[in-house]
């Protein structure tokens, strides 16, 4: 009995034949990685129109990995996607369908530039010392 695929995905042109890979066996494919400028292409190619899954590297500057986690897996695809933080670093491996990726890739930059801590101003007192304006 064949296998069912929950989605038709995975399906590469050897010749004349196509190779259909279920679902669920995506993950042990080799899958296209993509970083740096590489990610910022995908929303203009026609590979955010593809249902295929693509690993990107995200550098995290501004966010909690962790916390960012939460949030992603809520609108990711369940199953075989996933989203990664590389411990130690500033850096999470995420992992979906290329049609998703532009989306995601948009949650987590209005996340970093909602995280973006104020800028640090300095004032010279005139007439007080810092003691004396410091809460006590």
């Amino acid at each position: 009995m064949p296998e069912t695929c929950d989605r038709i995905v995975g399906v590469d042109a050897e010749g004349e034949f196509f190779k259909i890979v279920p679902a669920a066996n995506l993950k042990v494919q080799p899958l296209p990685i993509y970083a740096g400028k590489d990610v910022e292409r995908i929303a203009q190619d026609k590979l955010a129109h593809q249902d295929r899954l693509i690993t990107v590297v995200v550098p995290l500057n501004n966010i909690d990995p962790q916390s960012i986690s939460t949030i992603l897996m809520e609108i990711m695809h369940q199953g075989i996607t996933s989203f990664r933080p590389i411990p130690g670093t500033k850096v999470a491996v995420l992992t979906d369908y290329a049609s998703n990726i532009p989306r995601l890739l948009k949650v987590i930059e209005v996340m970093e530039k909602a995280n973006i801590p104020p800028d640090l101003q300095v004032y010279n007192l005139k007439y007080a010392t810092s003691t004396e304006l410091a809460p006590k």
